[in-house]
């Protein structure tokens, strides 16, 4: 309504929202099917699409939703009975106060709730309507409390068809009903260790998955195609090893474990799933609700993650680096909410991974499983041994479960009460909690509490004994408990702390330190420092294979190939203008992780950057970023039907040139591309070829983590197309510099793009040899002369380039008589 500015959504019929709403900005004529020219398209059938100049009456939109025409002349009532003659036609009755299918409702009263005046039952869950209306339930819902009992059941059980859990001691008439206690009485209810759900996937096919906790809470599958049910090698330490579930976007539907208590802050839970990811980027989430709510996964470039729409908590352990050390590369992951006291935490293999506040959930529904709001964001990757509780497990018992624990209680047993439990004896052949199978210096009870394997005495195989890294205070289980590159073994031989990344704590790893040649142990040695203008990285992708980008700077900035099948590395032809023409990168949605360059500096406004890049895109409507944070913050790339676009979480703009039409016009379809930052005056620039093609006021980034390339937010929106010479500048480029950038200079030394290099004159043959900085695959002409005042005498007008640098020796061309000679070099 633009006179009293008040927007109104409607759904079948009834108000979904009433609020303010401004006029919209923008210009241009209606469009159907997308916003802003067609971008974030819908997706379906469409029919009946209608346009008024003013704003319809309830009662009409709530007529159009019963099935009236938008032309029919409002809601016509010939007749004046109350019933609209479309309504009457349709369902062929014309008297208000007669009850054709008997069920209570006169035709007024079918009308006025939108039930069929033909069928008794219009839901087909065994109460008439009128008997519904009554009851307060849903005529129009089998199961009004989405509790799993239909409403006909629950009225002949003596449960409340509206309440899900009727005596509201948290858990669901059906489950007491499934575990033979009374949903009547609220101190009758299920053994609290028990499982409301658990998944394991053995002699599961088709579109079911069976619950084994025996609460009936099976799973529907509601996307086949992303969904494997019965995957031969399920979790190898899980109490299921025979077979798994493979996720690639798919999703389970759980139509029985209703979520409402949790989102009303009066229930708790326990997650738990061993997972076995074959893709870390972007948003992989596992757990999740039908609308919005509780997604609990993977996320921001790796790490198990916690949310309630809104109430978003990482872990601590990027499982790129953990991963890469697991043997078999299965985890064991677990998420807990307390209701009561707002509590969060994240498990990892047993151990505790982030604990903090957590609020309650927003959103509705049922929970699901693979994705969040309803299936978007999935996991991919393998799955086993899912299981749900109504409660915080306590964290002995999560650590069982990831030593490999059945999560159904009784499976758990310790008949000979030695303190380790039957299964984990049965599986590692072992009853003597004293002896010392793999003779490793620790007894089956120890490594029963350390998680190794008792046949084993180098579980981790990293060269050092389980005894020795748990008296060493390293971890058995990861060959790099540091994780700083270098291998429990490999510290231990060169003195250095296999727990700490840098040994003597200054500012540098000790692998770092031992490729560049500095001590370690002395915090005093340190490697020497790049010069300042040196990139931070810079990627060329000539000679890079499997999932690591090779720095070609001095810092040593690898990047890790996060998502392989999105990723291609060393395709041939790369930037033919660019400083390695040889090979690109191409990205299809793919990602980059850049662990070494952390974005704090930045986002705290205390920093500056510099990106640069060649790029050859493929695809150049939506969101295509580039750059990008593991949180929110930069995003950098191509938007809005294709601009080069620089943003900072909220701090949007575009460039000044569309690149749909200035591609159609370029040679090869590359293009030179950067964005710089300057912290200290908030000022942003975009280039184009070079030439400044966006300059204004742009406030810091927001968000968290480190830099990643190939999209934005831990890998959403990605780029695609080629790309080449990638990198990254902790400082402000020249607009000079960023030219000779585009030119085709190698950000390697980007500041003295193209110089001689150095001049050497043998007196005793009288040549002379000059050197210059060049570029592969290039010509050049050598002038001279004696004063600088002209340049028309030339030493040679053609010579190769000799890659990097050219050195050319010729004779004096003035004789051993010149006082002074002075060189010039052009490229041809």
């Amino acid at each position: 309504d633009g006179e009293t500015d008040t927007g109104q959504i409607y759904l079948d019929g009834v108000i979904d929202y009433e609020g303010a709403k401004n006029a919209p900005n923008g210009s241009g004529n209606l469009i159907i099917g997308g916003r802003n020219g067609g971008g974030g398209g819908y997706v379906g059938l469409i029919d009946e699409i209608a346009i008024w100049e003013d704003v319809q009456s309830e009662e009409f939109i709530a007529s159009l939703a019963e099935g009236a025409s938008p032309v029919s002349g409002k809601v016509a009532d010939a007749d004046e009975d109350g019933l609209p003659d479309w309504w009457e036609d349709r369902h062929d009755v014309d008297d208000p106060e007669s009850d054709p299918d008997q069920d209570g409702l006169a035709n007024i009263d079918e009308f006025e709730e939108g039930t069929d005046p033909q069928e008794a039952d219009t839901d087909g869950d065994g109460l008439n309507d009128g008997k519904e209306i009554s009851l307060g339930t849903s005529p129009f819902l089998i199961d009004t409390d989405n509790d799993g009992l239909e409403d006909g059941q629950e009225n002949e059980i003596g449960t409340d068809p509206t309440e899900k859990d009727t005596d509201g001691d948290s858990y669901s008439d059906q489950a007491e009903i499934l575990a033979k206690t009374d949903p009547l009485d609220e101190n009758s209810f299920p053994n609290p260790l028990m499982p409301i759900l658990f998944y394991d996937f053995e002699g599961d096919d088709n579109n079911t998955v069976t619950d084994k906790s025996g609460s009936g809470n099976n799973a529907e599958v509601t996307r086949p195609n992303g969904t494997t049910l019965g995957v031969p090698g399920g979790a190898p330490s899980g109490s299921s090893p025979e077979t798994g579930a493979e996720m690639n976007n798919g999703l389970l539907n759980v139509p029985g474990i209703n979520l409402s208590n949790i989102i009303n802050d009066d229930g708790s839970y326990t997650y738990t799933a061993w997972l076995k990811p074959t893709e870390l980027g972007g948003d992989k989430f596992l757990w999740g609700q039908t609308v919005q709510g509780i997604h609990n996964g993977i996320r921001s470039g790796g790490f198990l993650h916690q949310a309630h729409w809104g109430a978003d908590t990482n872990g601590a352990t990027n499982l790129n680096d953990y991963l890469d050390n697991d043997l078999d590369g299965w985890i064991h992951a677990a998420w807990t909410y307390d209701g009561e006291t707002d509590i969060g935490q994240i498990y990892l293999d047993g151990a505790l991974d982030w604990e903090g506040n957590k609020r309650a959930p927003n959103g509705s529904g049922n929970l699901i499983i693979g994705g969040r709001n309803g299936g978007e964001s999935g996991y991919v990757g393998l799955i086993d041994d899912i299981a749900v509780w109504n409660d915080v497990l306590a964290e002995k018992i999560i650590a069982n479960l990831a030593e490999g624990a059945s999560p159904i209680p009784q499976n758990n047993t310790d008949d000979d009460e030695d303190g380790l439990p039957d299964f984990w004896e049965t599986r590692n052949g072992v009853d003597d909690p004293e002896a010392d199978p793999d003779q490793d210096g620790l007894t089956n009870a120890d490594e029963y509490d350390n998680k190794t394997n008792p046949n084993k005495a180098d579980t981790d195989e990293d060269g050092l004994d389980d005894g020795t890294e748990v008296a060493g205070k390293s971890s058995p289980l990861s060959k790099d408990t540091d994780n700083d590159g270098l291998s429990d073994s490999e510290e231990k031989d060169s003195g250095t702390d296999p727990t700490k990344d840098d040994t003597d704590e200054d500012g540098y790893s000790d692998l770092k330190e031992i490729e560049a040649g500095s001590n370690p142990l002395n915090a005093n040695s340190v490697p020497q420092a790049p010069p300042v203008d040196e990139p931070l990285f810079f990627y060329d992708f000539e000679g890079d294979e499997g999932d690591l980008v090779t720095d070609k700077a001095d810092r040593g900035n690898d990047a890790d190939v996060t998502r392989p099948g999105q990723t291609t590395l060393g395709v041939p032809g790369g930037a033919p203008q660019g400083s390695s023409p040889g090979t690109a990168i191409e990205f299809d949605n793919g990602l980059l992780n850049v662990p070494g360059v952390e974005m704090a500096e930045i986002i705290s406004g205390e920093g500056s950057y510099t990106f640069s890049a060649w790029l050859k895109p493929t695809n150049l409507g939506g969101d295509k970023f580039l750059f990008g944070q593991t949180s929110q913050g930069i995003h950098n790339g191509i938007r809005n039907g294709g601009f080069l676009h620089q943003a900072h979480w909220g701090a949007d703009t575009n460039g000044a040139t569309n690149l749909n039409g200035y591609l159609e016009a370029d040679e090869d379809g590359w293009i030179h591309a950067a964005w710089t930052y300057d912290g200290e005056t908030d000022t942003g620039k975009i280039y184009l070829d070079g030439n400044l093609d966006w300059e204004g006021g742009k406030r810091a980034p927001n968000g968290g983590g480190n830099l990643i390339i190939g999209g934005r937010n831990g890998g959403g929106a990605g780029y695609v197309g080629l790309a080449d010479d990638i990198a990254m500048w902790d400082m402000v480029l020249e607009s000079e510099a960023i030219t000779e950038l585009a030119q085709g200079s190698s950000p390697i030394g980007s500041k003295l793009p193209f110089q001689i290099t150095a001049i050497i004159y043998d007196i005793e043959s009288g040549e002379i040899e000059v050197t210059w900085d060049s570029k592969p695959g290039r010509n050049y002409m050598l002038l001279y002369n004696t004063s600088l005042e002209n340049w028309d005498a030339d030493i040679d007008d053609s010579i190769d380039s000799g890659g990097e640098s050219t050195t050319y020796r010729f004779e004096n061309p003035e004789g051993v008589g010149a006082r002074s000679l002075f060189f010039k070099v052009i490229e041809n």
